[in-house]
């Protein structure tokens, strides 16, 4: 316990340490303030789904969700309070943000040291919290306005039953377990891959917990008192699952039925049961969503990378021993001081920083086997005192775990940041509070401490001057009132600009229709314009209808036709077609369904990335437009 306390918050430096940190996070928001969210791409659903909820809609039946219900019910429960507004979104956001940040900080506060841990909390502010290193139309994936809400509870979740276990080995509490056990449900009920992190972490604890307890020497307890002890590990988290899935259910069924309560609050296990999902899921479209496009060169890369890591490190490591050797002596070495220095700067400056997340693999791979291993053999030796390894144990199992999701993903960078910020960390942590003890645990290498604190913080200087180079370019204001928030100027990316056309337009042309569909993506037109979609499908995008099916698409239209469609320009690179309806696997049996049944009351401007050839397009149906 005492060294827990070690590396908290009290005294004069924790004191600096938050005000540093607080500091850091108030300056990233003011230069970022209300320039976060997507305009029409993925964030929306945050927003529409939530809103839907809170007029009545049942999630899963009246709108669609491939991942659990517990940040939407949660975002729809808000919503019903304060009424629907992006304002209400980015408050929670802001609130879920903060708790990561507090996790991050307790987990690497109590593997490590107050430098460590302060440093791994800069890195995930600057590099994961609220980063934009893409170009105009490149997606934002941040912490506040998310393109999954789902991933940052879920991780919310696994944090917190990381944390939970590790103070539990620190103090041996139950009360740490049933935390342990909620961390876990919040992470069943929002994504998936995060639960298999969170799993695998509480698995391992309780292998070598129960190898701990049978293999304990000089204990005169009898084997069922063993086997009480070690059901006593397993039920408290059991429990605590069941006080945050039990609620769940309850307000589920309450809306929809027991039924419908149970397949509701269960419907993330269908990414990994439900046979026709994974069938779906195995398409073409969505393996370019998923990132598995190209997994013998992505493979490769994760391995060049991470041994090329591994390797610079290592000369690091060789580095500040040798200076540590010639100091000994009187000869301070200022000739290797002075190389490791500006090779440190040079790397930083010279690397390509969107790049680095494929090197995540090799490190924490190495981490996750050393420490696991460690822990197993200290355990089966009965061996005490070794509560650091195994806390160090079980976030590297999380780490790898989490980042075992995205191995294969091209894209790391960007849907990876949810999946590689434990695995980032680990790494900030080895180099700055693991590489310089090694094999002086008492006192550190403070030369190795210092190049490698060094490099990290040149590092997060450089995102964050990246990032805030593209923020600065977000100075068009798209919404209004409690929606309003900034985009990109229209020529150097459009998305803003063509929400802005399709909401004064309709609000012109067809203020009165009732239900409006868009496509490819509907949720943002929906939203903004307070319209709900008849049918259960949000987005047509040529992934979702490979999973969906087109013909099931169209006959749901048919069977619950809008009153009002949009079509906008976007195109779809990502998905090797040029824009929607390029052919039949991206929408044109939709296109041709619209041409029969609607007659177009608004276009506007000329784009390529479009069938029709128009920036936006909008359309009344043809038993309405006779009535007009």
């Amino acid at each position: 316990m005492a060294r827990w306390r070690t590396a908290g918050w009290p005294g004069s430096a924790g004191l600096l340490e938050a005000l540093t940190l607080g500091g850091l996070l108030f300056f990233l928001l003011a230069k970022t303030w209300m320039r976060w969210p997507e305009s029409l791409v993925d964030f929306p659903r945050q927003l529409y789904i939530p809103w839907r909820m809170s007029e009545g809609a049942l999630l899963y039946q009246d709108v669609t969700s491939n991942y659990g219900p517990l940040s939407h019910l949660i975002e729809a429960g808000v919503f019903r309070i304060f009424g629907p507004g992006l304002d209400v979104i980015i408050g929670l956001g802001l609130g879920v943000m903060v708790v990561v940040l507090l996790l991050l900080r307790g987990i690497f506060g109590m593997i490590g040291d107050r430098l460590s841990a302060w440093l791994c909390s800069v890195v995930f502010l600057t590099a994961f919290a609220m980063p934009l290193y893409g170009n105009a139309g490149g997606s934002l994936y941040n912490y506040i306005t998310p393109y999954s809400s789902e991933a940052v509870y879920g991780l919310a979740g696994c944090l917190l039953l990381v944390y939970a276990l590790m103070r539990h080995v620190a103090d041996g509490q139950s009360h740490w377990l049933l935390a342990a056990g909620s961390g876990l449900a919040i992470a069943f009920l929002c994504k998936t891959e995060i639960l298999l992190a969170a799993a695998g972490a509480l698995a391992m604890y309780w292998t070598v917990s129960g190898i701990r307890i049978w293999r304990k020497k000089n204990v005169s307890d009898e084997d069922a008192g063993r086997v009480v002890r070690f059901l006593r590990l397993i039920g408290w988290p059991l429990i605590g699952f069941l006080l945050v899935y039990l609620p769940v259910l309850f307000i589920l069924a309450s809306a929809g039925g027991w039924p419908y309560g149970f397949r509701a609050v269960n419907w993330g296990l269908r990414v990994l049961f439900d046979k026709a999902y994974s069938q779906a899921a195995g398409t073409r479209f969505q393996d370019l969503a998923t990132g598995f496009d190209d997994p013998g060169t992505n493979l490769a890369q994760h391995l060049e990378w991470g041994i090329l890591l591994v390797v610079c490190c290592a000369a690091v490591v060789w580095a500040g021993r040798q200076w540590q050797r010639s100091a000994a002596t009187g000869q301070m070495g200022t000739g290797v001081l002075v190389f490791v220095f500006a090779a440190c700067f040079m790397v930083a400056v010279l690397t390509d920083w969107l790049e680095i997340g494929r090197a995540l693999l090799v490190p924490t791979l190495l981490v996750m086997l050393l420490a696991v291993g460690g822990s197993f053999r200290h355990a089966w030796r009965a061996k005490s005192g070794h509560e650091q390894l195994f806390r160090l144990a079980m976030v590297a199992t999380a780490a790898m775990l989490m980042l075992a999701r995205m191995l294969l993903n091209g894209r790391i960078y960007h849907y990876g940041f949810f999946l590689g910020v434990l695995a980032a960390l680990l790494l900030v942590h080895v180099l700055i509070y693991e590489a310089p003890r090694f094999g002086q645990r008492d006192k550190p290498n403070l030369f190795l401490q210092v190049a490698f604190a060094f490099m990290v913080l040149i590092c997060s200087t450089q995102l964050v001057r990246l990032s805030l180079a593209n923020y600065a370019k977000r100075t068009y204001e798209v919404g209004s009132g409690r929606d309003a928030f900034y985009s990109y100027q229209p020529g150097f990316s459009g998305d803003g600009a063509i929400l802005n056309i399709i909401i004064a337009a309709m609000q012109k042309h067809l203020s009165d229709v009732k239900t409006v569909v868009a496509f490819p993506e509907s949720m943002a037109v929906n939203y903004h314009l307070r319209k709900p979609n008849p049918v259960a499908d949000m987005q047509f995008t040529p992934d979702v209808l490979a999973m969906a099916g087109s013909a099931n698409d169209v006959a749901e239209l048919a069977a619950h036709p809008p009153e009002a469609i949009v079509i906008y320009a976007r195109a779809m690179s990502e998905y090797h077609v040029p824009y929607f309806g390029a052919d039949e696997d991206s929408g044109q049996a939709i296109l041709t369904w619209v041409g029969d049944n609607y007659v177009p009351v608004f276009v506007y401007g000329e784009n390529k990335f479009a069938a029709s050839g128009h920036l936006v397009d909008i359309y009344l149906r043809r038993d309405l437009a006779a009535q007009r």
